[in-house]
């Protein structure tokens, strides 16, 4: 069976978009052959301003030959956009951000026509099976939710191909991405849904029948055993990954991993006020264990590194490898932040998490519920207003020490088990 991905977030500054879809890929190739994987990042605003390099400028110097295929650990289809003019790149975003409800079939028959992104039309042509990963972008009205429901309507009602959206978490609060998914939803083969509260919404709305939970695939990683890790990670420079040093704390004895938060993609304004904030809870965190700082993502990074730079903490930035990272986080006391994925590498070892608001409530309450923790979420933006909490339950979490690790462990096995579902559409 030839198996198409839609929104391979693998290419990504971003180590919950690598862990996602490293393992999604994992899961469709034991089901049959990816052939092909679309990458959707043209559509993210903004487009990593604050890297040394820009994301399209990397990608521009990826080879690809005629047909559009470039080849990584996997085939992988590009609709050559990277590739394109600035002002190509631009009219196809504006395009997808137009696009209402009314204009689904016309831009569906637009691409079953090959009049707009060929390469992706003859990449579903080619597969027997499409699989959308949505990941936490089906929110807000945002360019690539559309996107990715345009596929999946497009691959099913013009292809006739088995198509799924999983993977996902689905805030349709928005009136103009309801009204779209009310439309896309119905016809899909399958939908699977990574937390609770999107999953009953869809099911309030009557989206589709067979709307059911699978856990985010990140839940596959594991973490080094302590036992190894501490011997490990203890080796000189073992934990320096050019241009970040991760030195400096001893993982045989308990830390505390500190992140940011998806909610401060387009706050920008506030990361100064956001800085001084992290600077008072680290220090107040390290009366109870060292502090090791983990940006996951760029805002992270800009925000969190000057920090650690001033209190001389640990830092794992962004090129982290995944698995790496897990190893650090599943190890770790607790795991302070508002990201949703370095939430789940921490619990793959049974690291307790201290829940920072994101860019939607459907991800914090979301994987709170999934770790079995009843805690509130705190405010990623007041975070100085509310370090007694934060310190309350810092202190409950060390206090429980393994009985609280050993439960978390017992529901990552559960929430395992059910990344299988993932592939359901195909038995």
């Amino acid at each position: 069976m030839n198996i198409l991905l839609i929104g391979d977030t693998s290419n990504r500054h971003n180590w919950g978009c690598r862990a996602t879809s490293f393992q999604l890929r994992s899961l469709l190739q034991e089901a049959g052959t990816l052939t092909g994987s679309v990458d959707t990042s043209f559509l993210t605003d903004p487009v990593e301003p604050h890297l040394s390099f820009s994301r399209r400028e990397q990608l521009s110097r990826r080879p690809a030959n005629r047909s559009g295929l470039r080849s990584a650990m996997f085939d992988s289809v590009s609709p050559l956009l990277f590739r394109a003019r600035p002002e190509l790149i631009a009219r196809f975003k504006r395009m997808v951000d137009l696009m209402g409800p009314d204009d689904l079939n016309p831009m569906a028959d637009a691409i079953a026509e090959a009049r707009i992104f060929p390469h992706i039309a003859a990449a579903i042509a080619d597969a027997d099976a499409v699989f959308i990963n949505g990941e936490g972008s089906f929110l807000k009205n945002r360019g690539v939710s559309r996107f990715k429901m345009l596929f999946a309507y497009v691959a099913r009602t013009r292809f006739g191909k088995k198509t799924a959206i999983v993977n996902h978490t689905a805030d349709l609060r928005s009136p103009a991405l309801q009204t779209l998914a009310e439309k896309v939803y119905p016809v899909l083969d399958d939908c699977l849904f990574r937390e609770s509260y999107s999953l009953t919404q869809a099911r309030e709305l009557r989206l589709n029948p067979k709307a059911e939970f699978a856990a985010d695939c990140a839940f596959l990683f594991d973490p080094i055993s302590p036992q190894i890790f501490g011997q490990v990670a203890g080796r000189t420079d073992y934990l320096s990954i050019y241009p970040e040093n991760a030195t400096g704390f001893d993982p045989r004895h308990p830390y505390i991993c500190v992140g940011g938060s998806s909610a401060y993609l387009e706050s920008e304004n506030a990361f100064d006020r956001l800085r001084h904030g992290y600077e008072a809870l680290c220090e107040r965190l390290m009366r109870h264990a060292p502090v090791v700082m983990t940006a996951s993502s760029y805002p992270d990074d800009i925000i969190l590194r000057p920090v650690a730079r001033k209190l001389g903490l640990p830092f794992l930035g962004l090129a982290t490898p995944v698995q790496q990272a897990t190893d650090v986080l599943g190890n770790a006391a607790a795991y302070v932040g508002g990201r949703w994925h370095p939430s789940i590498l921490a619990m793959t070892g049974g690291t307790p998490i201290i829940s920072f608001s994101a860019n939607s409530d459907y991800k914090s309450r979301g994987i709170n519920n999934l770790a079995g923790l009843d805690q509130p979420t705190i405010s990623s933006f007041s975070i100085d207003e509310a370090f007694p909490l934060i310190e309350r339950i810092i202190a409950d979490h060390l206090d429980k020490g393994e009985a609280l690790r050993g439960k978390i462990r017992e529901r990552v096995e559960g929430l395992r088990h059910s990344c299988r579902r993932t592939l359901r559409m195909l038995d």
